[in-house]
């Protein structure tokens, strides 16, 4: 399972946060149009689906090539932490989630 160590550091009993939290995420991608639009399409159906999803910030890299993207919401579990890692796998561009 690829987000085993992830699931087992979440759920850890001696875990600093524990569930339900606000969980941060940081995606980094090529500053696009194909990125933004993957990253647009992805964030409809994630607001839709977790109502406490939302951006909290946008900004470019000093010499414009990528744009990074954060995000917040209030997550249940740890599956809803690694759901969201999946989700992202495949869209256009992303080189970087943190």
């Amino acid at each position: 399972m690829k987000y085993a160590k992830l699931k087992d550091l979440l759920d850890h009993p001696d875990a600093e946060q524990k569930f339900p939290f606000e969980f941060s995420y940081k995606f980094i991608g090529a500053n696009t149009d194909a990125f933004r639009a993957g990253v647009v399409a992805w964030e409809k159906n994630w607001e839709l689906a977790h109502p406490t999803f939302k951006r909290v910030s946008e900004r470019e890299s000093t010499n414009g090539n990528h744009l990074a993207l954060t995000y917040t919401f209030l997550a249940p579990d740890s599956d809803a932490v690694i759901e969201i890692f999946r989700s992202i796998e495949n869209l256009p561009e992303v080189k970087v989630v943190l």
